[in-house]
């Protein structure tokens, strides 16, 4: 009998921490999931309005308009015109830049590193602030993009 009793209390005590475990499982995957959930995309009425953020996942690419303006072509046909607060030394001339963000998001509050060539490399060279993004249509992107070949062919 005391073997029985021994093996009913660690049977009793598992099914009683079993009940504990999944609530707690359970939150934590239900908030592991929200976490990493994309932010979805806006569309519609807001597509029209300025935003603080964009999605990561949602840029197919981007294009250096000018020293303090870039382009974000989304996924979908959306273009972002992002007006950064201040002149980016370089950021036309080299028409590359990096980022580092803690979310899936790419926002106003947000710094970009423009990446220099030094002919072996690439080295980060000035840093930047991000303006918020308004959104444009692909014909004032292409006006954009064709001042911007215009001046690197009298540059050259």
């Amino acid at each position: 009998m005391k073997q029985i009793a021994k093996t009913a209390a660690p049977t009793a005590m598992k099914g009683s921490l079993r009940g504990v475990r999944r609530p707690i499982m359970l939150t934590l995957v239900v908030a592991s999931v929200l976490v990493s959930a994309p932010v979805p995309a806006q569309r519609g009425d807001d597509a029209d309005e300025e935003r603080d953020c964009i999605n990561l996942r949602e840029i197919d690419r981007t294009r250096v308009a000018n020293e303090d303006t870039i382009l974000f072509y989304m996924r979908g046909g959306d273009v972002y015109r992002n007006d950064l607060p201040n002149r980016c030394p370089n950021l036309d001339f080299e028409e590359r830049f990096m980022y580092r963000v803690n979310l899936n998001r790419l926002c106003e509050t947000d710094v970009i590193t423009v990446t220099d060539d030094v002919g072996f490399g690439f080295m980060p060279g000035a840093s930047c602030g991000l303006g918020k993004f308004r959104p444009v249509t692909d014909e004032e992107a292409e006006d954009l993009t064709e001042r911007r070949r215009e001046r690197v062919r009298d540059r050259n």
